[in-house]
Order: structure tokens, then sequence, then C-alpha cells
């Protein structure tokens, strides 16, 4: 599925992106595995991806969503971090470098909750000549709350009629 680019016209931008997000869910909630894969160097375009794909209940923890963009790493985190649709669901980007005509792919995601606050982190890269590079123990599409569940000790103490769970 693709949306056409209308230029300057927003509005056609948006009922297209809501009816390619209709269509998509209807192809989730009959599907056990979906990967929605995104690719636009307009950071418009992608804001009002995150906003639809939100609005029409298109991503599950279960879906997959893959960003591809040449934007730079700066506006790609930044939309990241303020869309619910890209921090808070399985979601990785891809960032497509072509410095000095030598291309370079970053990998990266954001984790809601880590020990440091909230942060975009590079995964892994490619290149040509070094191939597959992990910076990390992180895998692709890493569990986002594993950190956040290690933050709570819980503690329950059960009798016959009372049950206490201490957090």
């Amino acid at each position: 599925m693709q949306v056409a680019d209308f230029g300057q016209d927003a509005n056609l931008t948006q009922i297209n992106i809501s009816r390619l997000v209709s269509h998509a869910r209807q192809l989730r909630q009959a599907s056990s595995c979906v990967m929605v894969v995104v690719m636009s160097d307009d950071l418009n375009f992608l804001n009002t991806f995150a906003e639809s794909s939100l609005k029409g209940r298109l991503l599950v923890w279960s879906t997959r969503v893959l960003v591809v963009s040449r934007l730079y790493r700066e506006d790609l985190g930044e939309l990241f971090s303020t869309h619910w649709a890209f921090s808070m669901t399985n979601s990785m980007m891809i960032n497509i470098d072509l410095f000095d005509h030598k291309p370079r792919y970053d990998i990266h995601t954001y984790l809601p909750y880590s020990p440091s606050g909230a942060r975009l982190v590079r995964v892994a890269s490619w290149t040509p000549t070094n191939g597959l590079f992990f910076h990390n123990a992180l895998n692709m599409f890493p569990q986002k709350y594993g950190e956040y569940e290690a933050l709570f000790n819980t503690l329950c103490i059960s009798s016959d009629k009372v049950i206490a769970i201490l957090i």
C-alpha cells in the first residue's frame, strides 16, 4: 500500500493516510504477525502517520513498526519521543546516511523506561564493508518495558479475606 504525494495539500494527504491506516488495521486484525514499514523523508508525513495510526487503532504491541528515513537522527528522535505511536510501541527506525557516497544505515529504537531516562538508542549499524554491527546487547525490536518492570518491588501479603499488594 502506498500514499500518494499531494505536495502542499495536507488535507488530501491526511485523508489518504487515514484510509490507508483503516485498510492496514483490517489486515492486522486478519493476521497474526504484521510489520508496518513507513518510508518517508517528510517529517510532516511521519507526524501525520503517527497521529492517524493512533486514531485508527492500527498499532498493537504485536505489530512491528519500521520507519525508514534520511531525516536527521535528531528529527527522528524528536518524532519518536513525542508520538505514542512510536515511543510506546514495538517500533524501530532505520536512518539512512549517504555521507560521502558511502552508505551507512543506523538502526535505532526509543526506550521510554531506561535507567538513564527516556532516550533514543542506536541498536545496530550496517555498512557494505563491515556488514551488520550491534552496538549493545539489545536485539532488533527489543523489549521496551523490561527496565520499567525492574523499577518496582512487589510484595503480596494474603490472608483468608484480605490481599495486600505493597509496591
